[in-house]
């Protein structure tokens, strides 16, 4: 049963979306992640809500670069993923200078972290590769970055 939301009324359409606003979303989730997961004598490290901010903040990179070609709600990272288009999935792939099993694996291995992760209490146990999730967050929001503005800077450029 759906129900209404407090700010529905103002809800864009997807084809309303801005992906340069959605950079600035993604950007503000993953340097939440980087402040979460430093640790010094005055700050504690709290790896729960880093990957979950790290998760979320892939999650919105790749949905930044989906926006024109339409995005659904849909959280797991493999499905979003696999959305993109080829070139796009191997720049990725290459930037984190892995093989393809294991960045499939790993991507596999983290795809639900954002749901998953928010409810560790639910779980017995939790396998997830923070050092990866913190990689493919950065990896995606440099690519994601260069794609965005180069194609606004070439869209506005007489």
């Amino acid at each position: 049963m759906k129900t209404t939301k407090q700010h529905d009324a103002d809800r864009l359409k997807s084809n309303d979306y801005d992906p340069k606003m959605a950079l600035t979303v993604a950007d503000l989730f993953f340097y939440a992640a980087e402040r979460c997961n430093k640790q010094s004598d005055t700050e504690k490290w709290l790896p729960v809500p880093a990957i979950v901010n790290y998760t979320f903040s892939c999650e919105v990179y790749i949905k930044a670069l989906l926006i024109k070609t339409g995005t659904k709600k849909e959280h797991n990272l493999l499905t979003l993923f696999s959305q993109l288009p080829d070139n796009i999935q191997i720049e990725i792939q290459q930037s984190l200078d892995c093989s393809d099993s294991y960045f499939r694996e790993m991507l596999e291995n983290i795809s639900d972290s954002f749901e998953e992760v928010r409810y560790a209490y639910e779980y017995q146990s939790l396998n997830v590769n923070l050092k990866f999730i913190q990689k493919l967050s950065a990896s995606l929001k440099n690519i994601s970055h260069k794609i965005i503005i180069n194609e606004f800077i070439s869209q506005t450029s007489p």
